[in-house]
């Protein structure tokens, strides 16, 4: 049984949740991009939530009218699973990811645990048990699945930690590393003492956006990278750059600022893509220095507001320099970009970090885009994941587990 295990390394995971609700979603404005995924199949098009923090229900099936013909929901976190997320949808299957601890005679190990829900509930399909880190998997043809980590020795050969693999799922619904794969950067990922080369790619690798076409997964970047693999095997195929100046030695100097805003399948198999300019990428950290935020700060102590201000007022001082907004193309298959017409009566300027967080898109199943809030995207968590997270006391419910199979 998956659990969340002892409090020690619960304490570990949670470090990084310095600050109230509130107050992440101010302060994480600039930082991990976050895209609810859009899937293509079968003449419907399926929507998806990325975080499973505030919402009921996971994803949803839409005819070709834009009628709704089915709804699931979040998988319940029975267990108190500390974090889950990677959704995906596949051969009329939709795919889930829930992480925490399992302790077994041999030890205590982190998890991956994926559950597949195939029309009537959700069950646990595979499981993949390593040693501290996390892992994001994504289904694959035959049992296959893509991993991707930011964290060394996930992904081994040889001796050599890699940021990518083909997992294959055995007889006891253990997934074993099949192959492994770098990045196509001039240095891999990972040096030979297993610390990463391009610090500028963390954010990016520490909470993966990965969209699906017909014969194609895409990891996308915020700084405007994208890496193309078989929907297949699993197999990388190219890395395609938005901007010509993000290069090699720019990325190993984390100075970068992050530009990509939304990215989407559309249903011709291209990717639709709106960011920030070349410009915004390469000189916004240059322009005015981000505030330097504490280690810690407890929940409720008197700077937060002051340290959250700080940081509205910096975002705030980027947008209004760098307010413009472009759209692109992208085609996986010949691994070529170019500029897009903008939408009709979509705004071509943000000034405010506020506009930035609102400015949230997603396909309709006629082609055209509609636009949300970040409240939308991201609503208040509920009294039970206010508890998963460590900010309250509340008890599982049975109803609403019981309901959301």
């Amino acid at each position: 049984m998956l659990t969340l295990g002892g409090g020690a390394l619960r304490r570990r995971i949670l470090g990084s949740l310095i600050l109230p609700w509130a107050a992440i979603i101010a302060a994480m404005a600039q930082e991990p991009l976050r895209v609810d995924p859009v899937k293509w199949e079968g003449g419907q098009m399926v929507t998806m939530k990325a975080s499973w923090v505030g919402h009921s229900v996971l994803g949803e099936i839409w005819d070709a009218q834009g009628r709704s013909v089915r709804k699931v929901a979040m998988p319940p976190n029975a267990h108190h699973r500390i974090s889950g997320g990677d959704p995906a949808y596949r051969d009329g299957a939709f795919y889930w990811v829930w992480r925490g601890l399992t302790t077994r005679e041999e030890g205590e190990f982190a998890e991956e645990e994926v559950l597949i829900h195939r029309g009537k509930a959700w069950e646990t399909h595979a499981r993949f048990r390593h040693g501290k880190g996390v892992v994001h998997l994504y289904p694959l043809e035959g049992e296959r699945f893509l991993g991707i980590s930011m964290f060394p020795r996930m992904f081994e050969s040889q001796g050599k930690s890699y940021p990518f693999a083909v997992l294959r799922r055995n007889a006891r619904e253990e997934l074993q590393v099949e192959s492994v794969m770098d990045t196509g950067l001039q240095e891999p990922f990972f040096n030979a003492e297993g610390k990463r080369n391009y610090p500028s790619l963390v954010s990016t690798f520490m909470a993966p956006n990965v969209v699906a076409t017909d014969d194609f997964l895409v990891f996308g970047a915020d700084l405007g990278l994208f890496w193309v693999f078989d929907d297949q095997r699993g197999s990388l195929k190219r890395m395609v750059r938005l901007y010509s100046g993000v290069t090699d030695a720019r990325l190993k100097q984390n100075d970068l600022f992050p530009a990509v805003l939304a990215f989407q399948p559309a249903q011709d198999g291209s990717l639709l893509i709106s960011s920030r300019t070349e410009e915004a990428v390469l000189n916004a950290k240059g322009t005015l220095p981000r505030p330097v935020l504490p280690g810690k700060v407890e929940p409720g102590a008197p700077e937060v507001q002051g340290l959250v201000r700080q940081q509205q007022n910096w975002e705030d001082f980027i947008a209004r320099h760098y307010p413009h907004v472009v759209w692109w193309r992208l085609d996986p298959k010949a691994g070529k970009v170019g500029g897009e017409t903008p939408p009709l009566r979509v705004p071509d300027r943000l000034f405010t970090a506020q506009e930035v967080r609102d400015f949230n898109w997603r396909f309709k199943p006629n082609g055209d885009l509609q636009f949300y809030s970040l409240k939308e995207k991201a609503p208040e968590p509920t009294a039970e994941q206010l508890e998963t997270l460590g900010f309250g006391t509340a008890k599982p419910s049975a109803t609403k587990a019981k309901a959301a199979r």
